[in-house]
C-alpha cells in the first residue's frame, strides 16, 4: 500500500509540476509586427506571471499611462509578478527617447496587497527619463543592462509594509551620464552589486536604509561621490573609485550611521581637491587590504562615536595635508578620549614621527571639544600590503 501511495504522489507531483510549466507563455515583441505585439507594453499586459517576454531589435519609445500614477506615462509598467522580459543585447534592443523629461522608462510595483510584484530584465538599453528604472517590489533582477542619461538609473523607492523582504540583484550592467546610478532605500533588504561600472556620474552607488547590501567588483570612474551607506548595512569587496580632476568638493565613499566591512577596494580621489576621500561619521568600519588615496585635506576622516575595529592592513596615504582626521564632540570635555584602532596600517613610510605628524587627532587639539579622539596607529605596516582579490561566488553567500 506504501509503494503505490508513494506512486501516486508521485505521479501527482510531477502532473502538478508539468501543468505549472505548460502554463508558462514566452511572447515576442517586434517592431516589425512579425511577433506577437510591437509594443512592449501589450505584452506586458497580455502576460502573467511565470512568463517570458522576447523583445527584439529596435528603439521602443511608446509611453502609456502608469495605472496606479495619476499624470505619470511610462514605456513599460509592470503592475504584477515574476515577469521576464529580455532583450537582444544593449546594442541592439533600446528602451526610451534618450531625453531628460519627466517619463520613467521602466516602473514596476502597484497597489495589491496581494501581488509579489518582481521582475527580470536583460539585455537592454535604457535611456533617458527621469529614472530609467523605478521600482517598488520585492525581488528585483537586472542582468547586462546599460543605463544612460536619466536623473536615477535605477531608483528602489522601498518594499512598503506588504512587500515584505527585498532581495533585488543588478549584474553586469553598466551606468553612463547620470545624476545617480543606484539610489536604494527605505528598509530595502538584500541588495547585490556585482561586475557593474559607473562612469560620468555624480554618485555611483547611494545606500539609504538599505541592510545587506554587497557591491562587489565594481568600477567608479570619475565621480563626485562613489559609495554611500547611510544607515545602511553591508560589505564592499574589488571595488574602485576615482574623482574629478580639481574637484572641490564630493567624497570617495562615505558611510554615515552605518555597518561595513570594505575589503581589497581602491579609492583614489587623489586627484581632487577634496576634502577627504573616505568618509566615516558613526559607523562601524572594518576591513582590510584597500587603498586610500587623497587630494585634499586628508585620504580618510573618522567622525563622532564611531568604532573601527579590524580595519587593518590597509594603505593609507597623505593627501595634500593629512592622511587621516580623527574628531569626536565631547562637550563637557570630561572623561576619556575615544580611541579609534588603526593600527597594522602602511602609511606610505616607516618612519613613526611622520605618521604622528599625518594624523591630525587630540594630540594636536588640546582642550578642543571637537577633537575628544585619539588614533592607535602602532605597530604599523613598514611595506606596502598586497591586495587579495576574492570571488564573486564568497560575496553572493554575504548578500544571501
Amino acid at each position: 500500500m506504501k509503494s503505490i501511495l508513494g506512486k501516486i504522489v508521485v505521479v501527482a507531483v510531477m502532473v502538478t509540476l508539468h501543468a505549472s510549466f505548460s502554463e508558462a507563455i514566452t511572447w515576442r515583441v517586434e517592431k516589425d509586427g512579425s511577433g506577437d505585439f510591437d509594443v512592449i507594453q501589450d505584452a506586458v499586459d497580455a502576460a502573467a506571471e511565470g512568463d517570458t517576454i522576447l523583445v527584439g531589435a529596435g528603439r521602443f519609445e511608446t509611453m502609456r499611462p502608469i495605472p496606479y500614477w495619476e499624470d505619470h506615462n511610462a514605456t513599460i509598467a509592470v503592475e504584477k509578478g515574476g515577469l521576464v522580459i529580455i532583450g537582444a543585447g544593449p546594442e541592439h534592443t533600446i528602451v526610451g527617447t534618450g531625453e531628460i523629461i519627466g517619463n520613467y522608462n521602466v516602473v514596476v510595483g502597484g497597489n495589491d496587497p496581494e501581488v509579489v510584484y518582481s521582475l527580470t530584465l536583460m539585455g537592454f538599453s535604457i535611456e533617458g527619463g527621469y529614472c530609467g528604472i523605478e521600482y517598488e517590489a520585492a525581488r528585483l533582477k537586472i542582468e547586462g543592462c546599460v543605463l544612460r542619461n536619466s536623473h536615477f538609473g535605477i531608483l528602489v523607492a522601498g518594499p512598503g509594509d506588504h512587500f515584505g523582504i527585498c532581495n533585488h540583484e543588478v549584474i553586469d550592467s553598466e551606468f553612463f551620464g547620470l545624476d545617480t546610478g543606484i539610489v536604494s532605500g527605505l528598509g530595502v533588504e538584500g541588495f547585490l552589486v556585482a561586475n557593474c561600472q559607473f562612469d560620468s556620474v555624480q554618485t555611483g552607488i547611494s545606500f539609504r536604509a538599505t541592510y545587506n547590501a554587497v557591491v562587489s567588483n565594481c568600477k567608479v570612474i570619475g565621480a563626485i561621490q562613489g559609495y554611500q551607506y547611510d544607515i545602511s548595512s553591508g560589505a564592499m569587496t574589488n571595488c574602485e573609485v576615482t574623482g574629478v580632476e580639481n574637484a572641490e568638493y564630493g567624497v570617495g565613499a562615505y558611510f554615515t550611521n552605518s555597518t561595513v566591512s570594505m575589503n581589497d577596494c581602491i579609492i583614489d580621489f587623489s586627484m581632487a581637491n577634496t576634502f577627504t576621500a573616505l568618509s566615516v561619521v558613526s559607523s562601524d568600519l572594518s576591513g582590510s587590504s584597500n587603498i586610500i588615496k587623497g587630494g585634499g585635506l586628508s585620504a580618510m576622516r573618522v567622525f563622532s562615536n564611531s568604532i573601527i575595529e579590524g580595519f587593518t592592513g590597509n594603505e593609507i596615504y597623505k593627501a595634500n595635508t593629512f592622511a587621516l582626521v580623527a574628531q569626536s564632540f565631547n562637550s563637557t570635555m570630561q572623561g576619556p578620549f575615544i580611541h579609534f584602532d588603526l593600527t597594522s596600517n602602511y602609511w606610505g613610510t616607516d618612519n613613526p614621527d611622520s605618521i604622528a605628524a599625518w594624523i591630525d587627532d587630540a594630540n594636536d587639539h588640546p582642550y578642543n571639544p571637537n577633537y575628544w579622539a585619539v588614533v592607535d596607529f602602532e605597530p604599523f605596516e613598514p611595506d606596502p600590503v598586497p591586495v587579495q582579490k576574492k570571488s564573486l561566488g564568497g560575496l553572493k553567500d554575504l548578500f544571501r
